[in-house]
């Protein structure tokens, strides 16, 4: 949809193509901004969106487009303004969460991790029962996201459902794919292709970030690591059953 458009307005020419992921990454960068900024301030607000420009696998998501590119500014977005929901204690912010997932559905279904991480995360901050009600609305709205997608599976034989049984080994796994030996290959390549996105260079930072949160267990620095961490978790997981991408967890 998005090349569509983007190629009717100015043809079909390779930046018509390249400037969806531009665009996305500039929303990204944006939006990795107005959120340290809500959380700490301006200055934190620049700073973020400085590292996050200083990842060299960034360059990748927002040179190529690729189903990544608008998963990671609708991922980043839906998360931001679910925040301000549960901070501000407003059920718009959770309607323009909702909206946004239902686009980020589409563009990627692994957009659905979103639903444990907030469940988790109230849960964890005692405040579920303050925001049920806002996030089941939350969840009925970002349901819709699925229906495109249930629709055009239907009439093509269940296509994509197959297509994520195969990626994830579901699918036609022998038994001698399971041994312990493989799987730690395969967890261990996955382990390596994720160091390699967060580069050597910030590694030491990244590692002290989680030293730092663990000391110091405010809701708001919970909050800003738990979808890394579920997302991390659930790709390392799937690693041991089959080959999990480099790219899988990259949001």
């Amino acid at each position: 949809v998005l090349n569509f458009l983007s190629t009717s307005l100015i043809g079909p020419t390779e930046i018509a193509i390249r400037l969806n992921a531009i665009l996305c990454g500039i929303g990204t960068v944006w939006v990795t901004y107005l959120f340290g900024t809500y959380l700490y301030g301006r200055k934190i607000g620049v700073l973020s969106a400085i590292i996050l420009q200083a990842m060299p696998s960034w360059w990748l998501a927002t040179t190529f487009h690729t189903t990544d590119s608008s998963l990671s500014f609708l991922w980043i977005l839906s998360i931001y303004l679910a925040y301000r929901g549960i901070k501000e204690e407003k059920s718009i912010w959770w309607v323009y969460a909702g909206t946004t997932t239902v686009f980020g559905l589409t563009a990627k279904y692994v957009m659905l991790l979103i639903f444990p991480v907030l469940l988790f995360y109230l849960l964890c901050t005692k405040k579920w029962k303050t925001h049920q009600t806002n996030f089941l609305m939350f969840v009925l709205i970002s349901a819709l996201g699925f229906v495109p997608g249930v629709i055009w599976n239907w009439q093509n034989d269940f296509e994509t459902l197959r297509h994520l049984l195969a990626l994830t080994g579901a699918e036609g796994v022998h038994s001698e794919s399971l041994s312990l030996i493989n799987t730690s290959i395969s967890f261990f390549e996955y382990l390596k292709g994720q160091l390699a996105v967060v580069s050597m260079f910030l590694a030491p930072a990244w590692l002290a970030t989680f030293i730092y949160i663990f000391n110091n267990k405010s809701a708001g620095l919970i909050y800003l690591i738990l979808p890394g961490i579920l997302a991390f978790l659930f790709f390392a997981f799937l690693s041991f059953f089959n080959e999990a991408m480099v790219n899988w967890p990259a949001f």
